[in-house]
Protein backbone atom coordinates (compact mmCIF):
# COMPACT_ATOMS: atom_id res chain seq x y z
CA UNK A 1 0.00 0.00 0.00
CA UNK A 2 1.75 3.09 -1.13
CA UNK A 3 1.43 6.70 0.87
CA UNK A 4 -1.53 7.75 -1.27
CA UNK A 5 -3.88 4.68 -0.45
CA UNK A 6 -2.57 5.20 3.43
CA UNK A 7 -3.99 8.75 3.52
CA UNK A 8 -7.32 7.89 1.55
CA UNK A 9 -8.05 5.11 3.69
CA UNK A 10 -7.35 6.85 6.92
CA UNK A 11 -9.34 10.21 5.38
CA UNK A 12 -12.52 7.36 4.79
CA UNK A 13 -12.22 6.45 8.28
CA UNK A 14 -12.39 9.87 9.69
CA UNK A 15 -14.63 11.10 7.34
CA UNK A 16 -17.02 8.03 8.33
CA UNK A 17 -16.19 7.98 12.32
CA UNK A 18 -17.17 12.04 12.19
CA UNK A 19 -20.48 11.06 9.92
CA UNK A 20 -20.95 7.75 13.20
CA UNK A 21 -20.66 10.80 15.93
CA UNK A 22 -22.53 13.49 14.12
CA UNK A 23 -25.55 11.33 13.70
CA UNK A 24 -25.26 10.02 16.87
CA UNK A 25 -25.19 14.09 18.83
CA UNK A 26 -28.13 14.87 16.66
CA UNK A 27 -30.06 11.45 17.58
CA UNK A 28 -29.49 12.73 21.49
CA UNK A 29 -30.38 16.16 20.61
CA UNK A 30 -33.58 15.51 19.52
CA UNK A 31 -34.53 13.14 22.33
CA UNK A 32 -34.72 14.32 26.05
CA UNK A 33 -34.43 11.95 28.94
CA UNK A 34 -37.87 10.60 28.81
CA UNK A 35 -37.11 9.49 24.69
CA UNK A 36 -39.36 12.86 24.05
CA UNK A 37 -38.56 15.27 21.39
CA UNK A 38 -37.17 19.18 22.69
CA UNK A 39 -41.01 19.83 21.73
CA UNK A 40 -42.79 17.75 22.94
CA UNK A 41 -40.99 18.11 26.48
CA UNK A 42 -41.54 21.48 26.27
CA UNK A 43 -44.85 21.50 25.73
CA UNK A 44 -45.89 19.03 28.20
CA UNK A 45 -44.27 21.09 31.04
CA UNK A 46 -45.90 23.98 29.91
CA UNK A 47 -49.43 22.01 29.61
CA UNK A 48 -48.14 21.01 33.21
CA UNK A 49 -47.69 24.20 34.31
CA UNK A 50 -50.97 26.07 32.86
CA UNK A 51 -52.45 23.41 34.37
CA UNK A 52 -51.71 23.75 37.87
CA UNK A 53 -51.45 27.87 37.74
CA UNK A 54 -55.80 26.80 36.55
CA UNK A 55 -55.68 24.83 39.91
CA UNK A 56 -53.96 27.60 42.14
CA UNK A 57 -56.58 30.37 40.22
CA UNK A 58 -59.73 27.98 41.54
CA UNK A 59 -58.00 27.73 44.80
CA UNK A 60 -58.19 31.56 45.52
CA UNK A 61 -61.35 31.78 46.33
CA UNK A 62 -60.77 29.35 49.58
CA UNK A 63 -58.46 32.38 50.67
CA UNK A 64 -56.36 28.77 52.19
CA UNK A 65 -53.12 30.46 53.09
CA UNK A 66 -51.91 26.87 53.78
CA UNK A 67 -51.91 26.43 49.91
CA UNK A 68 -50.38 29.48 48.87
CA UNK A 69 -47.19 28.60 51.66
CA UNK A 70 -47.00 25.25 50.30
CA UNK A 71 -46.53 27.04 46.60
CA UNK A 72 -44.06 29.72 47.94
CA UNK A 73 -42.15 26.91 50.59
CA UNK A 74 -42.12 24.27 47.88
CA UNK A 75 -41.93 26.61 44.12
CA UNK A 76 -39.37 28.80 45.26
CA UNK A 77 -36.54 27.77 42.79
CA UNK A 78 -39.72 27.81 39.67
CA UNK A 79 -41.38 30.98 41.35
CA UNK A 80 -37.54 33.08 41.22
CA UNK A 81 -37.01 31.43 37.74
CA UNK A 82 -40.25 32.85 36.70
CA UNK A 83 -39.59 35.68 38.14
CA UNK A 84 -36.26 36.51 36.62
CA UNK A 85 -37.53 35.31 33.02
CA UNK A 86 -40.57 37.89 33.08
CA UNK A 87 -38.07 40.73 34.67
CA UNK A 88 -35.38 40.10 31.69
CA UNK A 89 -38.15 39.91 28.78
CA UNK A 90 -39.20 43.57 30.25
CA UNK A 91 -35.58 45.28 30.51
CA UNK A 92 -35.36 43.69 26.73
CA UNK A 93 -38.64 44.78 25.53
CA UNK A 94 -38.26 48.01 27.54
CA UNK A 95 -34.78 48.95 25.34
CA UNK A 96 -36.03 47.98 21.84
CA UNK A 97 -37.96 51.38 22.23
CA UNK A 98 -37.87 53.61 19.06
CA UNK A 99 -34.69 55.66 19.28
CA UNK A 100 -35.11 59.64 19.87
CA UNK A 101 -33.44 61.46 17.20
CA UNK A 102 -31.05 64.02 19.10
CA UNK A 103 -30.11 65.95 15.53
CA UNK A 104 -34.26 67.46 14.95
CA UNK A 105 -34.09 70.58 13.31
CA UNK A 106 -36.91 72.26 14.58
CA UNK A 107 -39.42 74.92 12.65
Amino acid sequence: MNMQEVMRTRTAKAGMMMKMKTKAVLRLAKKTVDGRTFEEAMKGDIDLILDFARGLRHQIQFRDQRVLNACQREDTSFLQLAKACIDKEKRMNSTRAATVATWVKLG
